[in-house]
């Protein structure tokens, strides 16, 4: 997308990075429900994932995230601005627990100070 921003084609651009974050949301899904099907699988249950820079939880979790990972980043770098490369790359964790723990149902907008978020609902 952004050779074609740079050559001009600015539509061709924003579709291929609205294509790229579609692509990347539904990845992210789909490992979600893997995670799910396997907690399940052993008798846990799993939550929603949280994502740093989502339902307050400040964007400089992405440095503690990376630092937990040990350098077993699948090729992914953190700037020191946060930002991660490539662009299109997504962080985020997932809690697993026991079954009757808050995990499954738990509802981060409860807890968010974010009162003006679009994902409230």
């Amino acid at each position: 997308s952004r050779e074609l921003s740079a050559n001009g084609a600015s539509f061709d651009a924003m579709v291929v990075d609205a294509i790229g974050s579609t692509l990347v949301q539904k990845l992210v899904r789909h490992l979600q429900t893997l995670m799910r099907k396997r907690a399940e699988s052993r008798g846990m249950v799993a939550s929603r994932r949280f994502c740093p820079g989502y339902c307050d939880w400040h964007v400089n979790g992405q440095a503690g995230l990376f630092g937990l990972l040990r350098g077993e980043t699948a090729g992914i770098r953190l700037t020191e601005s946060l930002l991660m490369i490539p662009h299109k790359s997504m962080s985020g964790i997932v809690g697993i627990g026991i079954p009757g723990s808050q995990q499954r149902n738990y509802v981060p907008c409860a807890n968010c100070q974010m009162r003006d978020c679009i994902g409230r609902g």
